[in-house]
């Protein structure tokens, strides 16, 4: 039973590495997120500079400005779409490991258990066993199976001289 209630903790252990690794890695999007941000504002005012610049060649100004309004309303959309799908599944995760807490915790209660049941029964056969060897029925019945089971040795010790 040991080995078993080993080989539990082990992967009890393997899994808090897991679960570890997985909230590691879930905080990747938010920094990789804030980066490609960050890229994306200087982009967005690289092309500022580079829109202000072509406007004032253009004459007609006003519907290219709009234009570049419109895109930096798109991509406004783009990046906050983005980012309730990264809230959600952030949630997601916190949900799941939530779930293996609670089946991690139902797992070692109920080990417990198992483990009190074990010495009750420990306990339980001790008992009987102690109060079998000093029963005199039980003796005499003891005695009783041990010359029976030698009559039986000699009986095949006899067959097979027979044979």
């Amino acid at each position: 039973m040991a080995s078993g209630l080993k080989t539990l903790h082990q992967i009890d252990s393997a899994i808090k590495r897991a679960r570890a690794a997985i909230i590691e890695v879930s905080e990747l999007p938010k920094q990789s997120r804030a980066a490609i941000i960050d890229l994306k504002r200087e982009q967005a005012a690289l092309y500022e500079t580079v829109a202000a610049t072509r406007l004032g060649h253009l004459e007609n100004s006003g519907s290219e400005a709009e234009t570049l309004g419109y895109i930096d309303r798109q991509a406004e959309a783009l990046l906050n779409d983005h980012s309730k799908a990264e809230e959600k599944t952030a949630a997601e995760i916190n949900k799941k490991l939530r779930e293996i807490e609670k089946a991690e915790t139902e797992r070692r209660s109920q080990e417990k258990t198992v483990l009190r049941a074990i010495d009750s029964y420990d306990k339980a056969v001790a008992a009987t066993e102690s109060r079998l060897l000093k029963d005199a029925h039980y003796i005499a019945l003891t005695g009783q199976v041990e010359k029976a089971e030698s009559m039986v040795a000699r009986a095949g010790e006899k067959l097979e001289l027979a044979q």
